[in-house]
């Protein structure tokens, strides 16, 4: 992971990323294979099952681009990431290239959410280059989602306390139960 210099903007390498839908008695099994053979991922330091609450609101066209995959809606998406109860949330891009996905994303302050409805921002903040990118793409939040993550990673990781910046190769498992939605109405100004 790499911070830019003239913003607070972190830019994560790429990844491989596999995810499966899978029965929950399996996801059971595998969640006590992690616990005894795994570390807790880092994030999870309020939790000794290597358990936290993720809270997304995802952005998209009033057509639906991104969820259909459409042009060039199809290679990124655009949300609002909340770990816990954090007054700090991340305004991340995700983008997958040929099974390549790389992450740009800003923490701001919770309460500066509001500055993404502003036509321009009046302010320089963190958030400039999001609240720009999604006008220009004309998106406008349509769903929020919150699921209970586990998560492990390799003990030598862990450890060193590295987790988030090793990149490609961080060995790491992880799952989500109790997934469910909303469809909220929030404005956001279009240019």
């Amino acid at each position: 992971m790499t911070f830019s210099s003239t913003e607070l903007r972190q830019v994560r390498d790429s990844a491989y990323e596999t995810k499966f839908a899978i029965a929950p008695a399996l996801a059971e099994e595998i969640k006590k294979w992690a616990q005894a053979n795994l570390a807790p991922d880092p994030n999870a330091s309020d939790s000794s099952d290597g358990g936290y609450k993720i809270t997304s609101l995802y952005f998209d066209t009033a057509n639906f681009d991104v969820f259909h995959r459409r042009g060039s809606f199809g290679r990124s998406k655009y949300r609002i990431r909340r770990y816990g109860e954090s007054e700090t949330v991340f305004l991340e891009r995700k983008l997958k290239n040929r099974g390549l996905v790389s992450k740009w994303r800003t923490p701001v302050a919770l309460d500066e959410l509001e500055r993404l409805g502003e036509t321009a921002a009046e302010q320089p903040w963190n958030g400039d280059w999001y609240q720009r990118r999604i006008q220009a793409r004309r998106l406008n939040p349509v769903c929020q989602i919150s699921y209970q993550r586990t998560a492990h990673v390799e003990a030598r990781y862990h450890l060193a306390g590295d987790c988030a910046g090793l990149g490609p190769g961080l060995p790491r498992c992880s799952g989500g139960t109790g997934r469910g939605s909303r469809l909220r109405e929030i404005p956001v100004r279009q240019s």
